[in-house]
């Protein structure tokens, strides 16, 4: 089983529709609006490709019923994906542990701070507050605040309680896409697909530029002072060091 792990806005999504493409069986919809063309409506506006999340999943972590009833089919080129909040959740630390045999791999998706901040809250706030200094501060401060328990949290676990689970995480970043074949081909690599000619060139296709709504270049300097003062670049810093100790011991 192969999960994506995400907090939001890292480009957790397009993976998703990436591992599709690749022949991988993921579980969940495009989108889950249960009929409601206005939801519909919505969620095609924010993330037109697709989610492909199952939310009893992404909600419910590893201890819910639905993510127990796929982990039984004991199937390496299954996806699903779920909240990075339930990695980090002493709760499910059980469940983890107990799955980790069945796991084939864990893909952790991650965005600089300052882009993923800003980029849930131009896609999870009303419109009208996006000119709102006081509230844009406060939203990105618990956005960040939150990035650093949650992703800060993944390498002493891994170094810990979920050391059965530590060869088996990689990291993917959002920015690795601007650079498709070489995206799709890593991707390829952690998981031991081998795709058809066809299959790989429909995944890069995929890859749309301009769905990206918040590029690095676009933040201003409060925003990413603000990321540093609140320790999310520190923890990015940290995500990018593990990752590339974990490239270099696969080569």
């Amino acid at each position: 089983m192969i999960i994506v792990l995400t907090l939001g806005r890292s480009g957790s999504s397009m993976l998703m529709q990436i591992l599709q493409k690749l022949g991988v069986t993921v579980i969940g919809q495009k989108f889950d609006v249960k009929g409601d063309p206005l939801s519909q409506q919505i969620h095609e506006n924010l993330n037109p490709k697709g989610y492909f999340e199952k939310p009893e999943i992404f909600y419910g972590g590893p201890s819910s019923d639905e993510f127990q009833a796929v982990l039984k089919t004991r199937r390496s080129d299954i996806a699903c994906k779920m909240d990075v909040r339930h990695f980090v959740d002493e709760r499910q630390l059980p469940y983890w542990i107990d799955a980790a045999e069945d796991i084939s791999s864990i893909l952790l998706s991650y965005r600089t701070p300052s882009e993923q901040a800003r980029s849930e809250f131009m896609t999870d706030t009303d419109p009208v507050h996006h000119n709102s200094g006081t509230f844009k501060f406060t939203f990105l401060t618990r956005f960040l605040k939150d990035y650093v328990e949650t992703y800060g949290a993944v390498q002493p676990l891994l170094r810990s309680k979920l050391q059965a689970l530590a060869p088996k995480l990689d990291y993917v970043a959002y920015s690795e896409a601007k650079h498709p074949e070489h995206y799709i081909m890593r991707i390829s690599e952690i998981l031991n697909l081998q795709p058809s000619a066809e299959r790989f060139a429909s995944a890069i296709s995929n890859i749309s530029p301009e769905l990206c709504r918040v590029n690095d270049f676009e933040l201003d300097a409060e925003e990413r002072n603000w990321a540093v003062q609140l320790g999310a670049e520190n923890v990015y810093s940290q995500i990018e060091n593990s990752k590339a100790l974990k490239m270099a011991s696969c080569c």
